[in-house]
């Protein structure tokens, strides 16, 4: 009975349950459609973070690209060959390049590079008359049909950097900016602490040593603590990074140096020429301390002004740099008709420019998915700025609106001198950074050099002190060498006399005269002409490798040029001299190039082939040598001697025991060789005295015939 009624009671309960249930959805489905009519204000809406690996997916390209496998290295030391492009961008190591080929040119080289070895070279430019550098381009993505479509796509990546040693046009092409060049791969180096060397713990030599260990190990030295971390690799990442930071608040920045030192090339401070010249610098500690001079340089210039010459209207703050990447703020991009822009975003413009803008927002092949582009004028010069990105109005995209500027568009100072990457100064923190050429002091004398006079001046100016590293840095003049703490290495420069160079040459050219049964192809005066030519080649080459940089019109020959023995003697001995005796690095230099330079300035092809010709007749008569290679030039020590004259009387003297006996009679034969010779009186070690030099140049050139017509 009492289970008939609770069974009753329960049934009226979930009755009223159902009509409750009925009607709670009624009044909710009500409050539904009151809430569908109110119109939410952008504020409080959802925003979504815009999703930056889509950038760096480059999905404008099309998703159907086949992904290769494996990678290609490159060995230092050795000399490749190399397909070039030169897309007027310079492309750093671990950044993405996508291309859209259209052209045949184009097509043409990267099919080359993919049935290859899907490698390529990227560079700026190809410079006449200073050294080129680029990076090694590797294909990771590419269109499946390469063949017979008319256009296709690819993805690569910057991996290893690399010097031009010569190049040539690329085969089945006209287009200049396309090559095929030989290479030499650029290493990594990366200067280790110099306190290790300073470590008197075997174990603990190859770690990072701590502040308490620094100032332990400072006893060692006279230096102190501050001048070691000059070159402390570390030490000016940490400075740089500071600086970054400082100006761009929303780009975040690498730990390691050498990453670092690549980073900060694409926040749009550097010109394409400076990070060109960047990418030559094997050394990271010389990359940094380059960056770190020039940001302190420009550290007062705030903005980004247009580029356009005559122009200069101020953009927008550097501030407002940005990354949509993950690479960064600054990145390479296609566009849909293969041109490549290399591109930075910033998230707004000065108020008062009132940019143009063209067209109507569009979405094809658009780089940031989820955005409008709209392209922006300069309103001064009217020259293209760049894009302006506005988020799809369906979409709650943040940032809403953004800019991006080309590269090539904008720059961040004007009238600025690129600073000599071979001299340092002290700057107002503390920090020895590049100096520019003008305000770079002179040589000093030798006599200053070895004076004890002037070394306990210099040791009561810790600025200017010379200090004891395995590789050497450069200081003002002084040469670092930290690990040799008793160094006081400083850097003398010896300008070659080229002008004067002439009487081997015509001795050797009327020692040819006579063994030739017919004439020469050439006169003795393009003979002496050539002569002194390839002797200011050879000194250009000691001047590229001992500065780092090309000298002013630099003369490119053949390798393996074949030179008549008298003057492949003189080529042999001419190179650099870390002199142990005087604690001086000795340079061979080339002259000045005067406002009306002689014909032996330039290198004259019809002169070179007829050269060319008389060797190869003449080889089997007189003994001919080829041309020096350009990495042999060390320890050379003629220029340790001075000659004085009596008449047709020679003697030689030394100013140490590093030259050799070769040394003394190549500077007998040869004419006056050093423009800034040191005097004979200060040299102590006789080599020749009062020699006939006429008969002996003879019998010298003589020596070297191998045969007669007869």
């Amino acid at each position: 009975m009492d289970t008939q009624n609770n069974f009753n009671n329960n049934s009226d309960d979930d009755d009223d349950d159902t009509n409750m249930q009925v009607y709670s959805n009624a009044v909710v489905q009500q409050h539904v459609q009151a809430l569908r009519d109110i119109i939410i204000c952008p504020e409080l809406q959802l925003e979504t973070h815009y999703d930056r690996s889509l950038t760096a997916a480059h999905k404008y390209l099309g998703d159907g690209l086949h992904e290769a496998t494996g990678r290609t290295v490159y060995e230092e030391g050795i000399i490749h060959s190399l397909p070039i492009i030169f897309l007027k961008l310079n492309l750093m190591p671990g950044q993405i390049l996508p291309i859209i080929a259209r052209s045949s040119d184009v097509k043409l080289i990267l099919k080359y590079a993919i049935f290859r070895n899907r490698s390529f070279g990227v560079c700026y430019k190809l410079n006449e008359n200073k050294r080129t550098f680029g990076t090694i381009a590797e294909v990771y993505e590419h269109s499946v049909e390469i063949e017979t479509s008319q256009s296709f796509q690819i993805k690569a990546m910057g991996h290893q950097r690399f010097e031009i040693v010569q190049v040539s046009k690329f085969p089945e092409s006209h287009e200049q900016s396309l090559a095929l060049a030989k290479i030499k791969i650029i290493p990594d180096i990366t200067l280790t602490h110099p306190y290790n060397t300073l470590c008197l713990h075997p174990k603990k030599r190859n770690t990072s040593h701590g502040e308490m260990c620094r100032k332990r190990d400072m006893w060692q030295t006279q230096w102190p603590d501050w001048v070691y971390k000059q070159f402390d690799v570390y030490e000016l990442a940490s400075r740089l990074s500071k600086k970054v930071k400082m100006l761009y608040k929303d780009v975040k920045i690498s730990d390691d140096p050498c990453l670092l030192s690549f980073q900060v090339t694409r926040l749009g401070i550097f010109s394409q020429e400076q990070v060109s010249e960047l990418l030559g610098m094997e050394s990271t500690n010389l990359r940094l301390q380059y960056e770190l001079q020039y940001w302190n340089k420009t550290q007062s210039m705030q903005k980004f002004l247009c580029a356009r010459p005559g122009c200069s209207v101020p953009v927008c703050n550097m501030s407002n740099v940005f990354p949509m990447s993950p690479e960064g703020p600054q990145g390479a991009y296609c566009n849909s008709w293969g041109i490549i822009h290399e591109m930075i975003t910033v998230t707004e413009l000065d108020n008062d420019l009132d940019v143009i803008s063209v067209g109507s927002p569009s979405t094809e092949c658009c780089w940031f998915p989820g955005y409008k582009w709209t392209i922006i004028l300069c309103p001064n010069c009217q020259s293209h700025l760049g894009w302006s990105y506005l988020a799809d109005e369906n979409l709650t995209l943040t940032p809403r609106l953004f800019y991006g500027l080309t590269i090539r568009a904008i720059t961040s100072i004007k009238n600025y001198l690129v600073p000599d990457r071979e001299r340092l100064e002290e700057i107002n923190d503390g920090e020895m950074m590049f100096a520019p050429p003008a305000e770079a002091p002179t040589a000093p004398p030798l006599a200053a050099v070895a004076s004890p006079q002037v070394r306990a001046q210099t040791d009561m100016n810790p600025a200017s002190r010379p200090i004891g590293l395995s590789t050497p840095l450069m200081l003002g003049q002084l040469l670092l060498d930290f690990g040799r703490l008793d160094s006081t290495c400083r850097r003398h420069d010896l300008v070659v006399n080229v002008d004067c160079l002439v009487s081997v040459a015509q001795a050797t050219y009327q020692q040819l005269e006579q063994l030739s049964a017919i004439a020469l192809p050439m006169e003795e005066l393009s003979f002496v002409r050539m002569w002194r030519t390839l002797i200011l080649k050879r000194v250009q080459d000691i001047f590229e490798l001992e500065k780092h940089r090309c000298a002013e019109h630099f003369i490119r020959v053949m390798p393996n040029l074949p030179v008549p023995a008298p003057l492949a003697d003189l080529l042999y001995s001419l190179g650099q001299l870390h002199s142990r005796a005087l604690g001086t690095v000795f340079d061979m230099i080339p002259p000045e190039r005067p406002a009306m330079p002689q014909l032996w300035w330039t290198l004259d092809n019809q002169i070179l082939d007829h050269w060319c010709l008389l060797t190869a007749r003449m080889s089997t008569l007189y003994m001919m040598k080829e041309f020096p290679a350009k990495n042999d030039f060390k320890d050379r020590a003629i220029g340790m001697t001075s000659i004085q004259d009596h008449a047709n009387i020679r003697s030689v003297k030394s100013l140490t025991n590093e030259p050799t006996s070769a040394d003394g009679f190549i500077r007998f034969v040869n004419d006056e060789l050093f423009t800034n010779p040191f005097p004979f009186v200060n040299s102590n070690l006789r080599f020749v005295e009062g020699l006939e030099r006429e008969s002996i140049l003879r019998t010298y050139v003589g020596v070297y015939v191998t045969g007669t017509n007869s």
